[in-house]
């Protein structure tokens, strides 16, 4: 049967091998649910130096971002695949509240990991003054406050569309945003141009200088490790010292650069 456009709502087609796809992604991010919380959870109840409130908001961050894609996207393929009526209205019920959620989270990662890194940095340097145990709260505060500003027009604009002279039940609701958004020109380009810049490209210029610097200061206090070992020790083979250099890094500075590689490598492998 022909049905006229604008009478239903845009659906796409979902075939056996998306559903079986995105299905095997949903266990994989349930997987990843969990373990973020955990991670949250070691991170809270855990003493450590140095701090970890920015990797334990980072690994709720991720946590909630696992949520927000089982919901969007398994949820969707399965009532569609699946004819679940009940399931389809509850989607649209609550689909608004996930889209927002997902698009702050979204926002709030990457500067999540640029607070976590400039940390890591400060610690290295023994500037750990710089970072006082005030400041970490108010700083995490400010900045879930800024994303959820900029974001905030991105999730007025989504609605529900309702199509009730449509024949098909599973294509009587559509997500969509409002008109006045499509008709604007420099909503658009800030959504598309200044949210890549804001989200994608000044992030990883940022995290990309801070690494390098971290790198070049480790580079620096190994050198100088060495140089005073070779003056105490000048005897000791320089093949045995530069065993030995991997154990000036103190053990919590040390352990604080493998958890921040290992959450920044979840984040880009979930993003």
């Amino acid at each position: 049967m022909t049905i006229p456009d604008g009478v239903c709502g845009y659906t796409e087609t979902v075939t056996t091998t998306r559903f079986l796809y995105i299905s095997l992604a949903g266990l994989v991010a349930v997987f990843g649910s969990f373990s973020n919380i955990l991670l949250f959870v070691l991170f809270q109840t855990t003493p450590s130096r140095p701090p970890s409130l920015f990797p334990a908001f980072l690994a709720l961050l991720d946590a909630l971002l696992c949520f927000c894609f089982i919901f969007i996207f398994v949820l969707d393929v399965n009532m569609m695949y699946l004819k679940l009526p009940g399931l389809f209205t509850f989607y649209h019920d609550h689909v608004i509240l996930a889209f927002s959620t997902a698009k702050i989270v979204q926002f709030l990662i990457p500067y999540m990991l640029i607070f976590a890194t400039f940390e890591r940095y400060t610690w290295i340097a023994n500037k750990k003054s710089q970072v006082s145990t005030a400041t970490r709260p108010l700083s995490l505060l400010m900045l879930v406050v800024v994303a959820a500003a900029i974001r905030a027009p991105a999730a007025a604009v989504l609605t529900v569309s309702r199509f009730p002279d449509c024949p098909d039940f599973f294509r009587t609701l559509a997500v969509d945003i409002i008109p006045w958004a499509k008709e604007n020109n420099l909503y658009m380009a800030f959504d598309l141009y200044g949210m890549a810049f804001l989200q994608t490209f000044f992030p990883f210029v940022t995290l990309l200088s801070l690494n390098v610097i971290i790198i070049r200061k480790l580079h620096l206090i190994n050198s100088k490790n060495r140089r005073m070992s070779l003056q105490v020790l000048p005897g000791i083979r320089p093949s045995i010292l530069s065993s030995l250099r991997r154990y000036k890094m103190p053990s919590s500075v040390r352990s604080a650069v493998y958890t921040m590689d290992i959450l920044e490598a979840v984040n880009e492998s979930i993003t």
